[in-house]
């Protein structure tokens, strides 16, 4: 709160709303009410617009400014594919090069390689999860590509989520498989 106090609050889930997102949660202050609006917002610290409008009700006082959502800054990086539920790759299967994939936060972007073809998404970086947008690339022949197949039916135009953990991206697919990616020296 504005007077400086620590307030403590639990995770919650979301609630979409028409152009906002809401979130509810018991404080030991009381209940807070965020809204978090999908309009940009500038400030004369902030003129790059890439935070957004948000709203906080708690104890009938209300705040509103610029936030942004909290994300892991290590993500921005390239990071090469090591393995599918803990199926290491083989290298004899990449000739070219091993699947990878550069995350760019400050422009929200994607770009990587599939193992056939190169890609690229948009993103969007909250928390621990990753949106990703519908999958643009080359159309180079991918038969029998066991990753390309993974990235554009699990990853292409899906939400995942991940940790980052001693040098290595875990990603959750969302039938529960894990894919591993080192990071690139």
């Amino acid at each position: 709160p504005a007077d400086g106090r620590l307030l403590i609050a639990s995770p919650v889930s979301v609630s979409k709303l028409a152009g906002a997102e809401m979130y509810e949660v018991k404080t030991d202050l009381g209940p807070m009410k965020i809204t978090v609006y999908k309009e940009g917002c500038a400030t004369s610290l902030n003129e790059n617009k890439t935070s957004q409008k948000v709203e906080v009700t708690l104890r009938d006082n209300r705040y509103t400014g610029c936030g942004e959502y909290l994300y892991n800054y290590l993500l921005n990086d390239i990071w090469i594919l090591e393995s599918i539920n803990s199926k290491a790759l083989l290298s004899a299967a990449y000739k070219k090069q091993f699947p990878v994939m550069e995350f760019n936060l400050e422009k929200n972007k994607m770009f990587g390689y599939n193992g056939c073809s190169n890609m690229n998404s948009d993103i969007f970086v909250r928390g621990s999860h990753i949106k990703f947008s519908q999958f643009a690339g080359t159309t180079a022949s991918c038969r029998d590509n066991e990753i390309e197949k993974v990235f554009s039916t699990m990853l292409s135009n899906h939400t995942v989520d991940y940790y980052i953990k001693m040098g290595r991206l875990v990603m959750t697919l969302s039938d529960d498989s894990k894919l591993v990616f080192k990071k690139s020296d």
